[in-house]
């Protein structure tokens, strides 16, 4: 979603703010400031239809993507009701204020009804499972007419829930005449991301997340037209990843037995973020942030617990994440390959986050063994990380999966010495200007 278009700035400087706002705000948006306002007096009494190209009849094959546009245009005007309350706001016990003013001299009185919403999609060939989600078109246009007709045409199901989220943001509550607004109109507005890849990490290792905040949280990522969760579901803190294939990683390494995510847990969440447009990319970060994989299999970790103790200093927390996994152990990779196997099969997504980051050199150098290797390999603790993620994404990383490594593991490296596949995901300063311009070459 790209800046203001030149046209609606011109008008808003000369008549104040419009209101009101589209978050983000849409590549073009055209709207008759203090033009006609529509009215409805229940948002949930508006009616909503699915077409084809042309006003024709959805193909049978298309059933999936009308019931998820249909029922994502239930959700936003059911929401928009459950938004306010239009008497009181309970927690504060006061009424609400009206919500025009003379700072916003943009709405006039309303003279038409919002009418019923026509959506037109283009392409029902697009997917309706979550490992079509990536790629996917959410171009949209949206107009509502001087007379309140509202009209949106989108080449895909994922852009029509684009074009509905928008269309609720352009709803008011209006505390004078109890009565929901449309300003403005006509309006026209038309939008395509800038950004393909417009997402939000939560990290429920180092604090577990019911399955319901998650999936509150994927509501809020649709409401601001974002579609991809990335998943940090284990870390040094606790592995609350229900495995089958290795069962003592949470059985040993989550919280508490019942802090976990089953595989039907999982499946719910995917199923959730489709049904708005979100994808779920899980990340199981690998060497380091490794302590909880210990647990229940202490081989797979480096016994470096003298480098534990001396980077506490007491507080677990700054020790848990010194521990990494002991990567000379023959076994671990064969490990890792049931594990991520098991993964693909649970998370539909084109991408799996195989972390790479704060890999603590200390923890590798002060166990013997591991200094060893490093010794006879002639290569530090960066050039045995290399080693180990070149095995990685070359024996262990599922087939049909694209790697993503946080840019600790390209430091120091070319990048033509991983995978060209793989990508990376930048966090720092310091990988913005070090890294990223290597990355664009």
């Amino acid at each position: 979603m790209t800046s203001k278009s030149k046209s609606e700035s011109e008008r808003a400087s000369a008549s104040g703010d419009v209101f009101p706002t589209v978050m983000p705000q849409p590549a073009s948006i055209e709207r008759a400031v203090g033009g006609v306002t529509a009215k409805a007096l229940s948002p949930v009494a508006l009616r909503c239809s699915v077409t084809g190209k042309g006003g024709s009849a959805p193909p049978a094959s298309a059933a999936t993507a009308v019931d998820f546009v249909q029922n994502a245009a239930k959700d936003m005007l059911a929401n928009l009701e459950k938004g306010v309350t239009k008497d009181t706001l309970t927690y504060l016990r006061v009424r609400l204020p009206p919500l025009r003013n003379s700072s916003i001299p943009t709405i006039v009185p309303a003279t038409v009804a919002v009418g019923d919403t026509v959506i037109e999609i283009s392409d029902f060939d697009a997917g309706t499972d979550a490992a079509s989600l990536f790629g996917i078109d959410e171009s949209h246009a949206l107009t509502i007419s001087a007379k309140g007709q509202v009209s949106i045409t989108a080449k895909t199901w994922v852009g029509a829930l684009r074009a509905l989220q928008t269309l609720s943001e352009l709803f008011i509550w209006s505390g004078e005449e109890r009565v929901w607004l449309v300003p403005n109109l006509p309006i026209s507005v038309s939008d395509v991301p800038r950004f393909e890849w417009r997402g939000l990490m939560i990290d429920t290792a180092r604090h577990y997340l019911p399955v319901k905040s998650i999936l509150r949280t994927i509501e809020g990522l649709a409401a601001l037209k974002m579609n991809v969760l990335h998943w940090h579901i284990v870390d040094s803190q606790s592995f609350p990843f229900m495995s089958s294939v290795h069962s003592k990683l949470s059985g040993a390494g989550a919280l508490h037995p019942e802090l976990v995510y089953s595989a039907t847990d999982i499946k719910s969440v995917i199923q959730y973020g489709l049904q708005r447009g979100v994808r779920i990319v899980p990340e199981f970060d690998v060497p380091g942030h490794s302590a909880s994989w210990g647990f229940g299999y202490p081989e797979l970790v480096s016994p470096c617990f003298a480098a534990i103790a001396q980077s506490s200093q007491g507080v677990l927390e700054r020790g848990i994440n010194i521990q990494a996994m002991d990567v000379t152990q023959k076994t671990l990779l064969p490990f890792l390959k049931d594990l991520l196997d098991e993964v693909k099969s649970l998370f539909p997504d084109n991408f799996i986050h195989l972390g790479g980051d704060e890999v603590a050199a200390s923890c590798w150098r002060s166990v013997p063994h591991i200094a060893k290797v490093m010794q006879e390999k002639n290569i530090d603790t960066a050039g045995l990380q290399a080693l180990f993620t070149e095995s990685l994404l070359n024996t262990a990383l599922p087939s049909q999966r694209r790697a993503i490594l946080w840019e600790e593991s390209f430091k120091d490296k070319n990048l033509s010495e991983f995978s060209t596949s793989a990508i990376v995901n930048i966090w720092t300063a310091e990988g913005i200007q070090n890294i990223l311009p290597h990355a664009l070459k």
